[in-house]
């Protein structure tokens, strides 16, 4: 129940961004929005590697919990990255651009502090 209630949440997130969209994404913005989005993928990838190994490494998102399954990693970054995108798109563009850098900022020491601890980004 609790996948069907997520998956519905998510579909509607989704679904209701273009309602949400207040102004276009300038070109800067969407090449902003690609580094975030790759930051987001190299740490799911890296989540996932902490999932796979928890006798190795543990989680420090609250959401997620110490040893998260493969599924609960996989859950929370699709539900997290389309409320993000959601989140960003519904923004005036004169705030989005900051929003994206603190994005950035932010991933990329999440990304760059889980290299240091010898986590790879692998499927």
């Amino acid at each position: 129940m609790k996948s069907l209630a997520f998956n519905l949440g998510l579909f509607c997130a989704v679904f209701a961004a273009p309602a949400l969209a207040s102004d276009p994404w300038k070109p800067e913005e969407q090449a902003a929005g690609v580094a975030l989005g790759a930051l987001i993928l190299v740490d799911y990838l890296q989540t996932r590697q902490i999932a796979k190994y928890p006798e190795q490494y543990h989680e420090v998102n609250l959401i997620l919990g110490e040893h998260p399954s493969i599924g609960k990693v996989n859950n929370y970054f699709m539900l997290a990255s389309a409320l993000t995108y959601v989140f960003i798109d519904a923004l005036p563009s004169e705030y989005r651009s900051y929003v994206l850098a603190a994005g950035i900022i932010v991933q990329a020491g999440v990304v760059a502090g889980n290299f240091n601890l010898g986590i790879k980004a692998r499927w």
